[in-house]
């Protein structure tokens, strides 16, 4: 075949250079088009399909008439064979076959978009069928294929006549959303970056010359000469990995040869550098992107170059057969491809040598090759003229797909997209590591992706750990993150769909990022599924607790009063309803009665009843909290502020003055019985104490999204959260949840008394020894608030859940509050107390002593009497083993007080034929007076400065005790 301006020297120039390789043919014969292909490149779908345009020429064009209008337009298979054909027409009016300008290219729902020249109508195409939706645009497409926002609109640029500019429409072109750059031609493919600018190149008659930066909602961003006089650019924009944008274009239209290539930067449209080609031209084709930032262009004298991103220098020239008028592709490999007007089809390494023999195609290569995700190479030639003339043609080198980054080919992928993010396609599965479901590659770090418009069947799940740059998910999208595993998102978040953090009883989802996050769904899965209270943080914007109730995935009912946040300073709780708010950040009790469809009353009907996950919706601030100024003392509810896993170990060590006993509320506490998740009851708080080394270890506690914490001041200091407390790896043995708690490191020296009522369990009171003088290990924890019941014990005038005393004799008073009438159990649920010491338990009221062994139950009932409660009923009196007694002895008749009540004085007489000792306590357990009492005598005791209230009198000898209750009024 003659080529044109072919010249001898440079092929065997070319030749020399060889590795001798040669590129595989596929197809035996190339698919023949019925007519030549002009600036048409293939586009491929996710499927393999391709879809390729061809060109009648003018003179055939205008003399084709009604009924006679060819197909111009086809979807290939794989293999080679036609799917289908149809025919981009001028319309109605003219009913000829236009003509075809432009690349097709291929939206993430899989339609097919392809702009007529003459005809000025975008169609959408179903790539199934062929059939097909048009709007008439007014204005004439030429060079430029469609690109896709992420939110799902259709960029498209247009030229000539009165509706010229940059377009943006629905995806189902019923709806132009708006036209910026309104009074410019643009030929330019146009490229949107990350953050959804369009960057658009036009020109026009009057010497306006720019490129474009518009926002997506049509506004203009900046806009900046590209040329100071008539120019020219029909290329296509590429952007590199950091935003760059590069165009090239012709400086002035009157000068045959003055390329240009420049650099922009995003920010501003500064321009970064700018490179002349002296002597030819480069406004067709355009730039591509290598991964590394090494951009490509080749020009129509021949020369396909490279060039140093940072200061525009050429790193190497490689000549070829003829004029280069393409965007070259560049493969995973890193080598580039290429074709020229002499028919010639290159393929380069990355050092400007040539990796593959040069192979003729045909006459001309107008067409950007596109290389599919398994490698296979698509390109495009004309050969002879008429019927027939076009060829595609199906190549393989040992590439196995495209270079992931930077910009590698005509319009960014195979699908022509011309969007920088990694764009989800779901074209295989809902899998977002299968590499098939992107248009380019799955993700990394260093991407930018997005979710497109929800009208695809396959919505990305996340099911493993996945770190990305930032993410834009679209109007009707849905991303799902499985319980267990993190998305990370170091920039941005854009979400116009929903982010869904998944919950399992295996754990729950984790989202961290660098901005905000709207449109966050967050679960918790409860791992306990009866009625009863539960301490919740909301991580998101602010919601009420009948959304919590309505969002849950299975809808809840809430208890009346339902929920109520904590006051630190009164360590009481608020009454809040249904319309009441959970603020950002903020912890909270809420009582859930079960799923609305299985609880009746205070009846389940679904026997058991079933697992709950909760759900709220908003926005994830993912900030840090501001810090709590905190009083020695007080209790603090602590709420998880992220959307992520916290470390109790790491707040801790952020804050200051608080102890390390924590305290959370299960509401299981009490349970027994083989099903006794359908047992009413309020559960009670369980006091870990963090003794961790490092975040996550077995002697840690790890919050999870939506969870809240008590935490304690022992001094005045502050609470802290920041980011370094998120934890996201393995929990090793330590673990929060609303059923379980920390495993125990070590048994303790301990009493544990229970208290419950027709087997509903309500409150738990500890005590833990420790010896004589030893330094305490900040186990204290006060008492926190309950419901119905609330039972502590008094240890220097502070109302104690767990307490840590010495292992001596003393009194211990304990106090009881109640908001029900009835009779209740007191069960020792523990008594690990060591040899040599003994408790029992002192009962004003009815005035008895009980030894508490374990197991020990002591029934008694709270009445409307104010005896019957309060701090003055109970007390537990600790003694050396075999000094207790329960039974009358001799001390309790020969040891006798008056009066009782008492105002300044009172009397003790004494008995007894044995000396005795006499000890008295106030209600916090401190000894105020003590002395010997001989026998037969009387003592007067003063009681001026006494304050009013109940003290204790215990006198013992060698072998008894007896406790006396004493009243100053």
């Amino acid at each position: 075949m003659m080529k044109k301006n072919y010249a001898l020297i440079v092929l065997l120039f070319t030749m020399s250079l060889s590795f001798g390789q040669t590129i595989t043919q596929v197809w035996a014969t190339p698919y023949s088009l019925p007519e030549r292909v002009g600036r048409t490149g293939p586009a491929i779908a996710s499927d393999g399909t391709v879809y390729i345009g061809c060109n009648f020429p003018d003179a055939s064009r205008l003399t084709l008439t009604q009924g006679n209008t060819p197909n111009n337009f086809f979807a290939i298979n794989p293999d080679g064979s036609l799917k289908w054909g149809a025919s981009i027409t001028e319309g109605a009016t003219f009913n000829k076959v236009d003509a075809i300008e432009s690349s097709p290219s291929i939206s993430p729902d899989g339609s097919v978009y392809m702009g007529g020249h003459f005809g000025r109508r975008l169609y959408k195409i179903n790539p199934a069928t062929g059939a097909f939706i048009t709007r008439d645009l007014a204005s004439r497409i030429r060079y430029s294929a469609a690109a896709f926002a992420t939110d799902g609109t259709v960029i498209q640029l247009t030229r000539n006549n009165g509706s010229k500019g940059v377009r943006s429409l629905s995806s189902d072109l019923s709806t132009e959303n708006w036209i910026a750059a309104s009074a410019i031609d643009f030929n330019s493919t146009p490229a949107i970056a990350a953050d959804g600018t369009i960057y658009a190149a036009g020109s026009n008659a009057t010497g306006i010359n720019n490129i474009y930066a518009i926002n997506p909602n049509g506004t203009i961003k900046w806009s900046k000469p590209y040329c100071p006089v008539i120019g020219f650019a029909s290329s296509a924009i590429a952007l590199a990995n950091d935003g760059t944008i590069y165009l090239s274009a012709k400086l002035n239209a009157n000068v045959p040869a003055d390329g240009v290539l420049k650099a922009y930067d995003p920010l501003d449209g500064t321009e970064k550098w700018s490179v002349t080609l002296t002597g030819t031209n480069a406004e067709q084709g355009g730039p591509a992107v290598a991964a590394d930032g090494t951009v490509y262009l080749g020009n129509n004298g021949g020369f396909m170059r490279a060039y140093n991103p940072n200061t525009g220098a050429q790193l190497w020239s490689f000549t070829a057969s003829g004029g280069i008028e393409v965007v070259p592709a560049i493969d995973n490999l890193g080598r580039i491809y290429f074709g020229t007007t002499t028919g010639n089809f290159y393929v380069l390494n990355s050092d400007g040598t040539e990796a593959y023999t040069m192979l003729d195609l045909g006459d001309r290569i107008d067409s950007s090759a596109a290389i599919d995700k398994d490698g296979s190479i698509y390109v495009a030639a004309t050969l002879g003229t008429g019927a027939n003339s076009g060829k595609l043609y199906k190549l393989q080198t040992t590439a196995t797909g495209l270079q992931t980054g930077g910009w590698p080919m005509y319009a960014k992928t195979p699908m022509h997209n011309s969007n920088a993010r990694n764009i989800w396609i779901g074209a295989t599965s809902t899998d977002w590591s299968v590499k098939s479901n992107w248009d380019l590659a799955v993700p990394s770090t260093s991407n930018d992706v997005g979710i497109p418009v929800g009208t695809l069947n396959n919505q990305p799940t996340i099911a493993s750990d996945v770190n990305i740059k930032s993410l834009v998910i679209g109007t009707g999208a849905t991303l799902s993150v499985n319980a267990g595993n993190t998305l990370n998102v170091s920039n941005a978040i854009t979400n116009s769909g929903d982010l869904i953090l998944n919950s399992t009883v295996a754990g729950t989802a984790n989202l961290l990022s660098g901005s905000s996050a709207p449109n966050v769904t967050q679960q918790r899965y409860l791992a306990s599924n009866q009625r009863g209270w539960r301490l919740l943080g909301n991580p998101l914007s602010t919601t009420t607790f009948g959304s919590l109730a309505a969002n849950s995935t299975t809808p809840l009912t809430l208890g009346a009063n339902a929920s109520g946040a904590y006051d630190s300073a009164t360590n009481t709780w608020t009454s809040g309803t249904d319309a009441d708010n959970m603020v950002s950040q903020q912890g909270y009790k809420v009582f859930l009665r079960g799923r609305t469809s299985e609880v009746t009353g205070s009846s389940y009907t679904v026997s058991p009843p079933s697992n709950v996950t909760l759900a709220i919706k908003g926005t994830a601030a993912n900030t840090v909290p501001a810090a709590i100024n905190t009083t020695a003392g007080q209790f603090y509810l602590v709420s998880n502020p992220y959307t992520a896993s916290v470390s109790l170990f790491s707040i801790l060590g952020a804050s200051s003055g608080l102890s390390s006993t924590v305290s959370y509320y299960n509401p299981t506490i009490g349970s027994s019985g083989s099903n006794a998740d359908l047992i009413l009851k309020y559960g009670g708080y369980a006091n870990p104490t963090i003794t961790a080394a490092t975040q996550g270890d077995a002697n840690d506690v790890v919050l999870p999204p939506m969870g809240a914490i008590f935490v304690q001041a022992i001094s005045n200091g502050t609470i802290n959260i920041p980011k370094t407390t998120i934890f996201i790896g393995p929990v090793l043995g330590g673990n929060y949840n609303h059923k379980t708690a920390q495993a125990k490191v070590a048994s303790t020296n301990a009493l544990k008394l229970e208290v419950s009522s027709d087997g509903t369990y309500y409150d738990t009171v500890a005590l833990q020894f420790k010896a004589l003088g030893e330094a305490g290990s900040a186990v204290d924890f006060g008492k926190l608030p309950n419901t119905i019941l609330d039972i502590y014990s008094i240890v220097n005038s502070n109302n104690m859940a767990v307490s840590e005393v010495e292992l001596k004799d003393q009194v211990i008073p304990l106090g009881i509050t109640s908001t029900v009438q009835k009779s209740y159990t007191l069960k020792v649920a523990e008594n690990t107390i060591p040899a040599g010491f003994d408790a029992e338990l002192i009962d004003n009221v009815s005035d008895t002593k009980t030894i508490l062994s374990p197991g020990t139950t002591y029934n008694f009932t709270i009445d409307n009497t104010s005896a019957s409660q309060g701090n003055a009923r109970f007390a537990i009196n600790l003694k050396t083993a075999g000094t207790l007694s329960v039974t009358p002895n001799e001390l309790d008749s020969t040891i006798k007080l008056w009066p009782n009540p008492a105002h300044n004085q009172f009397n003790i007489l004494n008995s007894d034929p044995s000396v005795s000792s006499i000890e008295i306590s106030n209600l916090n357990g401190q000894v105020i007076h003590r002395q010997k009492s001989n026998p037969g005598t009387t003592t007067t005791i003063q009681t001026n400065g006494w304050a009013a209230g109940v003290y204790f009198l215990k006198a013992t000898n060698g072998e008894f005790q007896t406790i006396k209750k004493l009243i100053i009024q």
